[in-house]
């Protein structure tokens, strides 16, 4: 058994975030993030579902995942009876070529909305995913929330989308239990002002950012490292198992996924990883799929995002992979 570190916000960027306002806190806030994301316009909201809603909200048509990304997103496109299409993936991951399908032959706006880790699992070929749509006349939404700071899959990059859309809430690579920014490099998108400004954050949000943005790389290469650690242990120990298999064992992610022969198999498994990886506050690392921000089948997910990323060492991944062993092959 092991007692783990929820992620929190930082003890440093805690104290910053209750300063009194200043009046050039926004400004440089939005400096901050055009800094490190190299784009032509921010705004920063209340929270990343309304990042998210703020864009959708212009868009004609939105194209989103079968699995693997924010359900929030195809849940307000469903409410507000937008033009939908849902895209068949191989577990959350898209086929760049099925693309091809939706070319945009109009004026109108149509939009792929995506994350940069398909269930926070594997890596988007987000590359050859935005070469592709701008072939067909279609913009890229990718949420970067999990991916901001990447150095590894040439993910949160704004040269590789026309959009990008973040939270900062909890557990997120941006940790500051709330907030969130939209970053837009194309002038074909017009955003509605009177949401933006209705939907303004407190002010201690742009404190946390330009504390916590800096930190990005560090916090989100720690994450990817552990995850990839006790992912390889795992893959070698489960290359025999008929019954538990790592979801998509060569693409890299800030998770873990492994499914389970059934439903009821899954949730015993997340059952007995819950009792045996607990964390100091009782908030749970591990997710039961079927999930749809995760994937569709039978499985569980072991949420690494969610750590302290101080806390993270290869002492600590060999023991989470040896506990998740345990729980497979001896209950």
């Amino acid at each position: 058994m092991i007692e783990l570190k929820y992620k929190e916000i930082n003890q440093d960027t805690k104290e910053k975030m209750e300063l009194p306002p200043e009046t050039i806190d926004k400004q440089l806030a939005i400096e901050t993030i055009q800094k490190y994301q190299s784009c032509k316009k921010t705004y920063i909201l209340d929270s990343g579902t309304q990042a998210i809603q703020t864009i959708t909200n212009v868009l004609d048509t939105i194209l989103i995942p079968d699995q693997g990304t924010w359900k929030k997103t195809l849940q307000h496109a469903q409410k507000r009876k937008q033009n939908l299409e849902i895209l068949e993936t191989n577990d959350g991951l898209i086929d760049p070529e099925i693309i091809n399908q939706y070319t945009n032959k109009t004026d109108k706006k149509v939009a792929l909305y995506i994350t940069s880790y398909a269930g926070y699992t594997a890596n988007q070929p987000i590359k050859d995913i935005h070469k592709i749509c701008k072939e067909n006349n279609i913009l890229l939404i990718e949420d970067i929330s999990g991916s901001i700071g990447d150095t590894k899959n040439n993910l949160a990059k704004t040269k590789n989308s026309e959009i990008q859309v973040c939270s900062t809430g909890s557990p997120k690579i941006i940790n500051l239990e709330q907030g969130g920014f939209i970053n837009i490099n194309t002038d074909d998108i017009l955003l509605d002002k009177s949401i933006i400004s209705k939907n303004q954050p407190n002010n201690s949000i742009y404190k946390g950012i330009i504390n916590e943005l800096p930190k990005s790389k560090k916090i989100h290469n720690k994450t990817y490292t552990i995850t990839q650690e006790i992912k390889e242990i795992l893959k070698e120990e489960l290359i025999n198992n008929n019954e538990h298999k790592i979801v998509h064992p060569n693409k890299n992610g800030i998770n873990i996924i492994i499914t389970a022969p059934s439903n009821s198999k899954a949730k015993k498994l997340a059952y007995h990883l819950r009792k045996n990886i607990t964390t100091n506050n009782q908030k749970s690392i591990i997710t039961t799929c079927p999930n749809y921000n995760r994937i569709k089948k039978a499985g569980v997910a072991i949420e690494i995002k969610n750590i302290q990323v101080e806390t993270l060492t290869s002492e600590i991944s060999s023991q989470i992979a040896d506990i998740i062993l345990d729980c497979i092959y001896n209950y």
